[in-house]
């Protein structure tokens, strides 16, 4: 059964916060003018520089959020047998053969025969 490799969670945060932080930018990007105008302020410099540059900035304010967004993929790809590691992608920094993982299997299924319709 495959389960999900947890990243650190360091990663999550900072992935959680420029999610944020996209969504956040977005928002301003179309209403701003009328969250300024609703407060009767004067729209700052930094905001009218990214909406005369609204492309520009759409396209940063995404970059970042893509590359947060990697932060919380681990690249994990681990073959378990009744929670006995059989081939750790994060250890050998490589994917498995066919015939790696099959050996592993059934040199595990091997060593304990009845262990094998509990396996998970």
């Amino acid at each position: 059964m495959g389960r999900h490799y947890p990243p650190s969670p360091i990663r999550v945060l900072v992935a959680q916060v420029a999610q944020v932080g996209f969504f956040a930018a977005m928002a301003f990007m179309f209403i701003g003018d009328a969250i300024f105008e609703a407060l009767g302020v004067q729209p700052p410099s930094f905001y009218t520089l990214a909406k005369a540059n609204q492309f520009q900035t759409i396209m940063a304010v995404w970059l970042i959020n893509n590359c947060a967004a990697n932060l919380i993929s681990t690249g994990a790809f681990e073959v378990s047998y009744n929670n006995k590691l059989i081939f750790s992608k994060l250890a050998e920094n490589r994917m498995p053969t066919v015939e790696e993982v099959f050996a592993g299997l059934n040199n595990a299924a091997a060593a304990d025969p009845a262990g094998w319709s509990n396996a998970s």
